[in-house]
């Protein structure tokens, strides 16, 4: 609640809940957790949010909680598209966007944004079709009022119109792979 609230002095209350759900091993709570405090810490400016969050992948995928990490992978991500490192941020956006086109296609939309604003950045001729995904896989929101929510219209408004065409999931990361391999040469 403290979170919502904007109010950002509660992390002693986070990292005892933390250390809750660690000894339940409760991997959903862990995760909601560990993205609530990253997102505080950056919003206080305290650079241990990215490693907070690179923590929280390899806690969650070795709990097996295959979904919770994609979602940190995919922040991750985020970060690094906002710090510059686009190889990074296309690469982790990649690994969360196949892992949730098959768990949870909704939140993989913000993934997705974040390969097509990297496509962009680079010149990439499939930025198009990229966001043309992203914007099918963001339709009919369940909650459209949330950080997912206000972070994808952020990276939205800095893409090209999208393809007229659909976009299937194949085609999707094939473009987003062709991305990759011309960033790695």
């Amino acid at each position: 609640l403290a979170d919502m609230a904007g109010v950002d002095d509660y992390g002693d209350d986070v990292t005892q809940a933390r250390a809750l759900a660690t000894s339940y091993g409760d991997v959903s709570l862990l995760s909601q957790l560990l993205r609530v405090e990253a997102g505080r810490l950056r919003r206080i400016g305290d650079n241990r949010s990215r490693a907070l969050l690179g923590e929280a992948v390899e806690r969650l995928e070795a709990a097996g909680g295959v979904r919770a990490a994609a979602l940190a992978r995919r922040d991750l991500a985020m970060f690094d598209y906002a710090a510059g490192d686009l190889v990074t941020a296309a690469e982790g956006a990649h690994t969360a966007t196949v892992r949730l086109l098959r768990l949870d296609r909704q939140p993989a939309a913000l993934a997705v944004a974040v390969i097509a604003a990297v496509a962009v950045r680079m010149g990439h001729e499939g930025a198009a079709r990229l966001a043309r995904a992203a914007v099918d896989l963001r339709a009919n929101p369940i909650a459209p009022i949330t950080d997912d929510a206000v972070q994808f219209d952020v990276l939205h408004r800095q893409l090209p119109e999208p393809a007229l065409q659909a976009v299937d999931d194949e085609e999707l990361l094939a473009v987003s792979a062709d991305l990759l391999r011309g960033m790695r040469h």
